[in-house]
């Protein structure tokens, strides 16, 4: 099955890793995907445009991602993950998580 890609720059939809409207050559590999990322209370949290639509259910795109992972970087430990559609739901998003690690994560 064929899921729709889009640039996290321009939010064009595209059918490579490359996208002919703003240039960038690999959207994949792009720090135009990073909303953003910060070691907060021992956690590595991160927000990123993912590039390919996270939706399963058809209600609706998600092409935004936060995850937190135990530690100060990316690993397989991850203890939270939540999807959105826009970008500004994703600051939000971010912020939501560091929230949640300060009810509780960070006392495991």
């Amino acid at each position: 099955m064929f899921r729709d890609m889009q640039c996290p720059k321009c939010f064009n939809v595209i059918e490579t890793h490359s996208c002919k409207f703003c240039g960038i050559k690999d959207v994949f590999h792009s720090d135009e995907r990073i909303v953003k990322q910060e070691v907060y209370n021992g956690y590595f949290v991160s927000t990123v445009h993912t590039v390919i639509d996270h939706d399963m259910t058809g209600e609706g795109s998600l092409w935004f991602e936060t995850m937190v992972f135990k530690g100060e970087k990316v690993s397989s430990d991850t203890v939270y993950v939540k999807r959105c559609q826009y970008p500004d739901e994703a600051v939000l998003q971010h912020e939501e998580a560091k929230m949640i690690i300060d009810k509780g994560l960070n006392h495991e």
